[in-house]
């Protein structure tokens, strides 16, 4: 009986030939196994890619499109100013985050019962593997932060390049589903952008009232201490300042003139004493003009043409011409200083009023002070009052920021699995499959290739 070794190891010392057909016949059946193999792993995976694709989960995607823009007051009824106005990317994306607010999931899940909808009210397979082998004590229903997350999950929000539009929608195994609630989505999105920019409108509106009370307030306190002062200080009464301006006016006049009649009384008085001093006071102007002293010198001329020794009466006369010589170098002397005091007592009241003056220049410049502030206030209030009647008159009419470009349209095919990839995935694999069961054909042909 022979072995495998004398099956295929020639004698010793003997040589074996193969002839060329047997070579090709060799040949040929070697290729015609490796072709089978390889039809048969093409051909499985095929078959089970084909018998999978029936049972595949679908995915269908309602998906709408809409512009975000920036607008202010002019803008929501000009479209091109808004489209000039421009938003950076963190704005975009700020936007695109609040299409998953919690108020817009919230409310669409109360719209469409998601809680007890199976899509998203059953737990996930290991939860529910979990609950089964007894890790949880039974089947918990979903909180609302589960709802929220689940829901979340399914949307698709998604910016087209680097423009304003934003792809808004939603996916599900119904076409029907995605399509109600990506429309619902969009809606409550829109709500909800309109009841923020409401609320904000209304606290607007509330701190703008309470600015215009504060402002009211501080204008009429700025206004009463603007009466205050003026009542306090005396400016209320413009004809006090005429009426002090006008006695200044007549005061320095008379200051004015009794300064030059003192000075001019004054000395002349001392020239009338020098004369007096020097016994020359009978040349004097004020002697010759005094009519006493001329009718006392005509008496003294007469008596001495009566007797020529001096008698009692003229001496008497005498006596009487240098007694009134006396009293009209007093006279003279008194008359300065009456003029001199007129002239301080002048000039003591010209600075009472100077000081009067200067008080009420004072006041002035503080009156004109409070009456600044009172204007800014004045102001301030007429600006927030015009504010608030403005937000008074466009609270009720606000508008989104957003501009809807389509609405979602009921899907009719599913979006996940894509016929042509899948067809295109399984012809890989399954030529995979087919080269993976020619493995050790494939492993000594590397080496081969290798070992050159």
């Amino acid at each position: 009986m022979d072995d495998l070794t004398s099956r295929r190891l020639p004698p010793v010392g003997q040589t074996i030939r193969f002839m060329p057909g047997d070579l090709l016949r060799r040949e040929a059946h070697v290729d015609a196994a490796v072709l089978r193999r390889f039809v048969t792993g093409f051909f499985l995976v095929l078959c089970v890619a084909v018998a999978a694709w029936p049972v595949l989960p679908r995915r269908f995607e309602a998906i709408g499109s809409v512009i975000l823009r920036p607008t202010d007051r002019e803008g929501q009824s000009d479209s091109a100013l808004a489209m000039r106005q421009p938003l950076d990317d963190n704005a975009v994306q700020s936007e695109m985050d609040l299409v998953s607010a919690t108020s817009v999931i919230d409310a669409v899940i109360e719209r469409h019962a998601v809680a007890a909808d199976p899509e998203f009210a059953t737990p996930s397979l290991l939860a529910d593997l979990a609950r089964r082998a007894g890790w949880t004590p039974g089947p918990v229903a979903p909180t609302q932060a589960d709802l929220r997350e689940r829901v979340r999950r399914h949307l698709v929000v998604a910016r087209d390049r680097r423009s304003y539009t934003v792809r808004v929608g939603f996916w599900s195994a119904d076409p029907a589903k995605a399509h109600a609630v990506a429309q619902t989505l969009v809606s409550a999105y829109l709500d909800d952008q309109v009841t923020r920019k409401r609320q904000a409108a209304e606290s607007l509106f509330q701190w703008l009232e309470l600015r215009v009370a504060l402002l009211r307030s501080k204008e009429q306190d700025s206004a009463q201490a603007v009466e205050d002062f003026m009542a306090r200080s005396g400016l209320v009464d413009r004809g006090d300042q005429i009426s002090l301006d006008a006695q200044l006016v007549t005061l320095s006049q008379e200051a004015a003139l009794a300064k030059a009649r003192s000075i001019e009384l004054t000395t002349r008085a001392a020239t009338l004493a020098t004369l007096q001093a020097s016994n020359g006071l009978d040349g004097a102007p004020e002697v010759l003009a005094s009519t006493t002293i001329q009718a006392l010198k005509q008496s003294l001329s007469a008596a001495l043409g009566r007797t020529v020794v001096m008698s009692p009466e003229q001496r008497a006369i005498t006596e009487q011409i240098a007694a009134e010589t006396s009293r009209i170098v007093r006279s003279a002397t008194a008359e300065g200083e009456n003029w001199s005091r007129r002239e301080a007592a002048l000039q003591a009241q010209i600075r009472a009023i100077r000081a009067a003056l200067t008080e009420r220049q004072k006041a002035t410049m503080v009156l004109e002070r409070l009456q600044q502030e009172a204007a800014n206030d004045r102001t301030a209030l007429s600006d927030a009052l015009t504010r608030l009647k403005g937000q008074t008159a466009s609270g009720g009419a606000q508008r989104t920021d957003v501009e809807v470009v389509s609405r979602p349209e009921m899907p009719r095919t599913a979006a996940f699995p894509s016929l042509p990839l899948y067809a295109l995935g399984t012809l890989l694999a399954a030529c995979l499959a087919g080269a993976a069961l020619n493995g050790r054909l494939l492993l000594g042909w590397g080496r081969r290739f290798l070992e050159l």
